[in-house]
């Protein structure tokens, strides 16, 4: 975990026990994860399953933190893809998966993107980005507005 989530997690678990001031924060761990594990080996998707067992006890009414929860790979992976210029990340969407429209793309596929980008952030340089922004726009110019395409760039409203 990141130093941001082990906050996150420690400020969960407090409010856990605020509520279950017996219990013991490793049974959590089993009913999320199936077996106990230590936060520091967490996953982000054992973090986020981990969240949603607090919640249960935490939060039992509060619907958003729930759907959040659901959707969190979603949410880093988008976000991920939001960290890098639109054209560039167009142009990519359209030679690995044939279309240029993000919000159509499946969950795994938006996460093998934002892999792939994650991968070429320490090997790009500036003027390389440039270049393919450049080559995706002549690709643009007259076949689609990159405004409606990039609608699924922008944060969501939540």
């Amino acid at each position: 975990m990141t130093p941001k989530q082990t906050a996150w997690y420690f400020r969960e678990w407090s409010a856990v026990r605020r509520i279950q001031p017996e219990a013991d924060r490793h049974e959590f761990h089993i009913r999320a994860l199936g077996k106990d594990r230590s936060s520091k080996l967490f996953t982000n998707r054992d973090f986020d399953r981990v969240l949603q067992e607090f919640w249960k006890v935490s939060k039992p009414t509060d619907l958003h933190a729930q759907v959040a929860a659901e959707n969190q790979t979603r949410t880093r992976a988008l976000h991920t893809i939001r960290s890098f210029p639109v054209l560039y990340v167009l142009k990519l969407c359209s030679e690995r998966f044939g279309t240029r429209e993000i919000e159509h793309l499946t969950l795994a596929q938006l996460c093998q993107l934002a892999m792939t980008l994650n991968n070429r952030r320490e090997s790009l340089d500036d003027r390389e980005i440039r270049a393919a922004e450049a080559a995706a726009e002549a690709n643009l110019v007259g076949t689609h507005s990159t405004a409606s395409h990039a609608s699924a760039l922008e944060p969501d409203p939540f």
